[in-house]
């Protein structure tokens, strides 16, 4: 290779990755967690973090991500930040995989806990952290360290329209496409057929 031509080569290559860097929203670290690798995500990398799940993410608006892995002494933590198209994406795929009794409501953020993961919405992004046990005060910390702009903290509107009457608390699944519909009703034990045939209950869907 001609050395100018592996000149701009290699400043392509640096600029890709410095650019990648640059828009990174995840801190470096936070708290006793230190960043072990980093991986931006697009929309023809994202079945490699989302998995089967991919087709439905790209569904709620999906626009770009990041992929980090953490690491505290011998602990390990794998944390994904969906952007979406708008904060309405972001609450649809949030209560996409919310569980009931797992969600509390904190503006302006939504704050969902398991043993080993934490699910945060928060305007745009759904924070996605996995593989150790975090508390609402971690993701508050976490929250805080994301470098985010202003309209980037807008609160959706769309859950105020929501019919409350007999509401299972933190039932409601929030669909904007065929395949998040399919995998809802898969995900809440619904027979697909039955569905199609009445309209659902308001605390499933």
């Amino acid at each position: 290779m001609k050395p100018m031509r592996f000149k701009i080569l290699l400043f392509a290559l640096l600029l890709a990755c410095f650019g990648a860097a640059s828009h990174a929203q995840l801190p470096d670290s936070f708290d006793h967690w230190e960043t072990r690798s980093f991986r931006p995500i697009t929309s023809s990398t994202a079945a490699n973090f989302a998995g089967n799940d991919a087709p439905v993410v790209m569904e709620y608006g999906l626009l770009s991500g990041e992929h980090r892995e953490y690491a505290s002494a011998d602990q390990t933590l794998t944390v994904n930040l969906w952007k979406m198209k708008d904060s309405s994406g972001s609450f649809g795929l949030y209560t996409f995989y919310r569980d009931i009794g797992t969600a509390s409501l904190d503006q302006p953020d939504r704050v969902a806990v398991w043993p080993s993961r934490l699910l945060v919405q928060h305007g745009p992004y759904v924070l996605d952290a996995q593989g150790a046990k975090l508390t609402v005060a971690d993701a508050k910390l976490l929250l805080a360290k994301l470098r985010l702009q202003k309209e980037d903290t807008l609160v959706p509107e769309l859950p105020t329209f929501l019919p409350q009457e007999n509401l299972v608390a933190q039932s409601p699944k929030f669909v904007m496409g065929p395949l998040a519909l399919n995998a809802a009703l898969d995900r809440l034990n619904i027979d697909k057929d039955k569905a199609k045939s009445k309209a659902l209950p308001s605390s499933s869907i």
